[in-house]
This record gives C-alpha cells, sequence and structure tokens, in this order.
C-alpha cells in the first residue's frame, strides 16, 4: 500500500505515529486477502484507526511513487520466483485452479511492469469498499 496520504505527507508518517505511541501496524497480501494489521494501547485507539483508514480511502497514488514501489515489488518478485519452495507451490496452484488461486499473489513481471497509478485507483475504487472488508477489533474498545 501506498503510505502517504494528504493528511499524512511522509512515506513513513502515518506508521511513526502509530510507533510512538507504542503501536504497531503492517499489511500483507495472500492469495484469499489483503489484511492490514495494527495494535495499540485503548487509550490511541482512535489514531491507530484513523491512520489505517487514511492509508485505505485516501492513498496519495502519484505516479512518481508508483514508479519507486513498482522498483521494490519488482526485486520482491524476483526474490519469490528464486525461491524454489514458491515457485513450485505458485506452479501447483496455477495448474489446479482455472481462476483465482491461480494467479501469483504478487502478479507477473508483466502485469508489475504495467502497473500505473490510474491502474491502482481504478483497482482501489473497485476492491476497497466496505462490502468487501472485514474489521475485527478486539480489545476494551467502545
Amino acid at each position: 500500500m501506498m503510505k502517504s496520504t494528504k493528511k499524512y505527507k511522509e512515506r513513513v508518517g502515518g506508521k511513526k505515529i502509530i510507533n510512538e505511541k507504542g503501536g504497531y501496524t503492517n499489511a500483507y497480501t495472500s492469495h484469499q486477502m489483503m489484511a492490514v494489521v495494527g495494535e495499540i494501547m485503548t487509550k490511541h485507539y482512535d489514531t491507530l484507526f484513523d491512520v489505517e483508514k487514511e492509508e485505505i480511502k485516501n492513498a496519495l497514488i502519484e505516479q512518481k511513487l508508483v514508479k519507486n514501489e513498482r522498483g521494490v515489488i519488482l526485486d520482491e518478485f524476483h526474490r519469490y520466483v528464486d525461491n524454489y519452495d514458491r515457485f513450485f507451490y505458485e506452479k501447483a496452484l496455477s495448474d489446479m485452479f482455472k481462476k483465482g488461486l491461480n494467479n501469483p499473489v504478487l502478479g507477473n513481471e508483466k502485469s508489475i511492469s504495467g502497473m500505473n497509478s490510474k491502474k491502482l485507483k481504478d483497482w482501489r475504487k473497485k476492491m476497497l469498499v466496505p462490502n468487501n472488508m472485514v474489521i475485527s477489533i478486539v480489545g476494551n474498545v467502545n
């Protein structure tokens, strides 16, 4: 995910605020989901929720940032392909399934190289919507 928003301009601005309050946040993607995970003391819950909401809803997806992120993802993709266990796992899924699970989590080199701000904005508008989300909150929160 892009980590700059109008409210949290620096790339790590939101994470820095959460870390300074003793919290933690991370995101990951699997075949079945994209997950955003955060932990923070109850008294700072509103801050965590605001940072995560901003990153999901109001991320700045500028072409310059996309170009930088694309390089990071391509590096990760090459490390992923060089890992034989992951490579054969993805190959098995591709051979077994016709839709969904047959697609590599990161995509392929062509899809990553073709990533641009318009495609990401369109994807976000289509996929990061309430009916595609589950929000789970555990702890002493009202």
